[in-house]
């Protein structure tokens, strides 16, 4: 691959990162009254999907940091979308339940990705199924290499 060529994907990966970023950060107004961000909405799956998940691995999950979760954590039990609950045997393990409201609001958002993913399947229908895995390779490529460089230059 030239030089042009990998310019022109890491553009395009950037590009797609920033406005992920922004869209994050931006509040959704859902049909069942709920105003909450991307992010929130992003742990909130996240929680369903790990049952009995704790912060820590919350944070490993969604590739954020402890402190963000804690954050959008206090916004879920605000909003009445999930509780803290405790292990039988460690009361000091916190873990989160998710509630009715939490289960309803999923379903709404669930509406909202599949509407997005329709419309991106038909603008990439004129892919071939082994072009989709190339892209999949090269995005995995260019994942794990900007991790390494900013363990390298972050001093982790």
């Amino acid at each position: 691959m030239n030089q042009e060529i990998l310019g022109a994907i890491i553009s395009e990966f950037l590009k797609v990162n920033n406005k992920l970023s922004h869209v994050q950060k931006k509040p959704v107004y859902l049909s069942n009254g709920i105003n909450i961000s991307t992010a929130a909405l992003h742990l909130l799956e996240a929680i369903h999907a790990n049952e009995n998940a704790n912060v820590t691995m919350l944070a490993k999950v969604l590739g954020v940091t402890k402190g963000s979760i804690s954050q959008q954590i206090k916004k879920l039990e605000e909003t009445h979308l999930i509780n803290k609950a405790y292990r039988h045997n460690n009361r000091k393990e916190i873990f989160f339940e998710i509630t009715s409201s939490g289960l309803n609001t999923l379903e709404i958002h669930d509406e909202l990705h599949l509407s997005l993913y329709n419309q991106i399947m038909d603008n990439l229908s004129d892919f071939s199924d082994e072009q989709g895995k190339t892209i999949v390779e090269i995005l995995d490529i260019v994942a794990d290499n900007i991790a390494k460089y900013q363990d390298q230059v972050g001093g982790k």
